[in-house]
């Protein structure tokens, strides 16, 4: 009896990984019909509408009417700045609007298993399991990274006319790792959810194994910065938000985590010289470290692509646009609107600066929400630091957490609500 139990608790415990894993990274496989996120999303509609009990939390949640509402409000914003939209109408940001509405039945699916596994424990188990599905997407992109045959056959998998992006972007994988249903820009952003998660993580629950927690951040790191430089931000904010935890955290720091931060590299480096050929691990020094090689030999802090993102800091010429936008987002042809892949850029010209402004101002309300579900400091700390990284990252493309936001939204709302059943059955108990 308790072999059996065992195994079926084992079996969850996988299917929650696996669905958690295509909730954050979904693809697109060739044999399928749909991608594999719509396909969550409806089985997550069937368990919602079969989950009487359970959903009420929810539903009847002030905080999940705000997220709803604050959908709404830029769902508005995209109605007005179409209105003033003189050539082909443009609703790029009612797909964002709407996939907050699909994911939220996917995510309800993952806190809904999480709850029938673990129901004392919902939010301190969505972060664990976070953590593994973040580590598995590192092994995953080390292993394709590596073995270019077994990166063919993940491809060839993939249906062609649905990552027609991702796939004009394959020259890279000499120098950056590309993980399943990750790209570059995304894979930075989504790195940086886990590694902020990692530095609160200690201070929040406790560890079972530090040496697995090393092992898990120092891996996170490393498949951070060789996805995209930009996750060099990423660390220097995770100095930063360690230090605010406790001031104490800043001379740990300076005479432990980096004396062993500079042996761990040492060593990595070390392996990767039997690991890759001389040739492509020159080549991805050279990129990975660009930064540094360019202050050394110029004393500039600067990159190609930091140059290229910086021409294409293209601003209106107009008033119109300049208030009201020209609710464009690519030109006819695919290509971005006015050229400029630049996140802030790209929100001008569609909304214009007031809609802009406002638009930061939803996101904003989202991590304080989130914030306000929470009396913990250190997670606190981490939902706005969750924020101020999508202002940065907007500095170089368009960027959002919506999908984290909802996800997180629920777990709160249901350890929230299972936290003051306890309580009241313990008044009642006493």
């Amino acid at each position: 009896m308790d072999y059996n139990f065992n195994v079926n608790a084992m079996k969850l415990k996988v299917w929650i990984i696996i669905i958690l894993f295509f909730y954050i990274y979904p693809i697109f496989l060739s044999f399928l019909p749909i991608p594999l996120d719509r396909l969550l999303q409806i089985i997550g509609f069937l368990v919602f509408l079969f989950t009487p009990k359970f959903r009420k939390y929810i539903l009847q949640s002030p905080s999940f009417h705000k997220i709803l509402i604050g959908a709404v409000g830029i769902s508005i914003l995209t109605f007005i700045a179409q209105a003033f939209n003189y050539s082909e109408q443009d609703f790029y940001f009612l797909r964002q609007v709407t996939n907050i509405f699909f994911n939220f039945f996917s995510a309800y699916l993952i806190i809904f298993l999480l709850y029938k596994y673990h129901p004392d424990q919902v939010f301190h188990k969505l972060t664990q399991y976070l953590i593994i599905v973040y580590v598995l997407q590192a092994v995953f992109s080390f292993v394709l990274f590596l073995n270019p045959a077994i990166f063919d056959i993940y491809i060839s998998l993939l249906k062609q006319d649905n990552n027609e992006n991702f796939m004009d972007r394959l020259n890279v994988i000499e120098k950056r790792l590309i993980g399943v249903g990750s790209g570059f820009f995304l894979g930075v952003l989504k790195y940086g959810v886990v590694f902020f998660m990692l530095i609160i993580f200690p201070y929040i629950f406790s560890l079972k194994s530090k040496y697995l927690y090393i092992f898990s951040l120092v891996l996170v790191t490393i498949a951070g910065v060789m996805t995209g430089r930009t996750f060099f931000v990423a660390i220097l904010m995770g100095i930063v938000l360690f230090s605010l935890i406790d001031w104490k955290n800043s001379f740990k720091f300076i005479f432990k985590i980096l004396p062993l931060s500079l042996i761990i590299g040492f060593g990595i480096i070390t392996i990767s010289d039997f690991l890759i050929e001389g040739d492509r691990l020159e080549n991805i020094s050279n990129y990975v470290l660009e930064i540094f090689i360019n202050y050394e030999e110029t004393g500039t802090l600067s990159t190609s692509s930091s140059d290229a993102t910086k021409d294409m800091y293209i601003f209106p010429t107009n008033d119109k646009t300049w208030l009201l936008g020209d609710g464009r987002m690519m030109m006819n042809d695919g290509s971005y609107y006015m050229g400029s892949d630049v996140g802030y850029v790209r929100l001008i010209f569609y909304f214009g600066i007031i809609s802009t402004v406002l638009y930061f101002l939803i996101q904003g309300s989202y991590f304080s929400i989130l914030i306000g579900l929470t009396k913990d400091k250190s997670l606190k700390l981490y939902f706005l630091f969750l924020f101020i990284w999508i202002l940065v990252l907007n500095l170089k493309g368009i960027s959002n957490l919506d999908q984290f936001v909802i996800l997180f939204l629920i777990g709160l709302i249901i350890n929230n609500a299972l936290s003051c059943q306890n309580n009241t059955y313990d008044r009642v108990v006493r």
